[in-house]
């Protein structure tokens, strides 16, 4: 199980889509579109977000920024509500309901065709919107999902996570060009504003609305070439508490549309979500029981004293990157890839726990 989760799967959907092609498109008759950006006490990064934001490559009169405020305790709205430009709008939750809560108020106000959302900290690059946006030239297309580049920070978890992170949008390209994306960034990512319906706060926008426009027979596409640029977390223990927050999240929006599971009504998407979410979340259960039947297999014959010597030292690999990082050494690419394998299994373990003990986290907390 842990070698198709990490392996047979992606095998499996490049195989698949030796026998599907994709057309590229483009756009000359561009919509208009409302940008709107979730923020949370932002004042430190707000005014560069929104100037960079206007000066991206797409018509003047064909755009509009809504700041969505998750009733911000510090300057982030009056910056807002101070820029002098019709095009910038701001709209505000009187009290903090989070992410999800903030986006679909701004929703009830966008003007747009298509909705653009990003994060405060986002920086895309300047021709981003005009690739996202031709996508929808297909009508079989209800969203589009760009790719997230993390950049390096004060700390060493952008090189750490980097390796893994391409793993992922891997997966998400051979995804999209099978069937559909089951997750896009929520820094970067578009919709039909006719297909948007309101989310449960409860639930992370960036997986529950792929999922909801698979089930109406609308696909998710990923657009490399939209690039947004993001801030690693600072150090393993943000990460891991990030991680752990999107897997319960994650687990949370499974169980609101498990009736996606069903093999006969979905078999594609039923196929994607049991192997790229389920099996993923899973994993560290399967490392655990593998390595406590190796103890009590090991005595009988060679074979399984080879895989359990192996299994030790793997995992006494990762302790060793564990205690140089917290002594602030460096650790060497084999080390690193093992050390963050193990971070990234923690923090599936982690968020699994914080699901089936009732932990949930509508609102959020900026992590840098």
């Amino acid at each position: 199980m842990i070698f198709y989760t990490y392996f047979g799967y992606i095998a499996l959907l490049v195989f698949l889509n030796l026998f599907r092609r994709e057309v590229p498109l483009s756009n000359e008759d561009l919509p208009y579109v409302s940008i709107i950006i979730a923020a949370y006490n932002e004042e430190r990064v707000i005014e560069q977000k929104v100037r960079q934001t206007l000066a991206l490559d797409y018509p003047v009169d064909r755009m509009e920024v809504i700041v969505a405020s998750d009733a911000s305790s510090d300057a982030t709205d009056s910056l807002v509500k101070n820029y002098r430009d019709s095009r910038v709008k701001l709209v505000r939750q009187s009290e903090r309901r989070g992410k999800t809560a903030a986006q679909n108020m701004a929703v009830g106000s966008a003007q747009g065709e298509i909705l653009v959302f990003s994060d405060a900290t986002t920086v895309f690059d300047r021709k981003a919107l005009i690739y996202l946006i031709e996508r929808f030239e297909d009508s079989r297309v209800g969203a589009v999902g760009g790719e997230e580049v993390f950049v390096s920070s004060s700390g060493t978890i952008a090189k750490e996570a980097g390796f893994f992170w391409r793993y992922e949008k891997l997966i998400r390209r051979l995804e999209s060009r099978f069937n559909t994306m089951i997750g896009v960034s929520g820094c970067i990512f578009a919709i039909r504003r006719e297909l948007y319906g309101r989310l449960d706060p409860r639930l992370i926008e960036d997986f529950a609305l792929p999922l909801r426009l698979a089930q109406d027979g609308y696909r998710t596409v990923c657009e490399p070439r939209a690039l947004a640029y993001e801030e690693a977390a600072a150090g393993t223990g943000a990460e891991l508490s990030r991680k752990a927050r999107i897997v319960c999240g994650g687990i949370g929006v499974v169980v609101a549309m498990r009736h996606l599971l069903n093999p006969r009504r979905y078999p594609q998407l039923s196929f994607q979500l049991i192997s790229h979410k389920l099996l993923r979340w899973l994993a560290p259960v399967f490392m655990a029981l593998l390595f406590i039947a190796n103890v009590f297999l090991c005595r009988h014959n060679l074979f399984y004293l080879l895989t359990f010597i192996l299994q030790a030292v793997f995992y006494a690999l990762a302790a060793l990157g564990a205690r140089r990082r917290a002594c602030g050494k460096g650790l060497s690419k084999p080390l690193r890839l093992i050390y963050h394998f193990c971070v990234v299994n923690t923090a599936a373990f982690w968020g699994v726990v914080k699901f089936i003990k009732g932990e949930r986290q509508a609102v959020w907390e900026t992590v840098r």
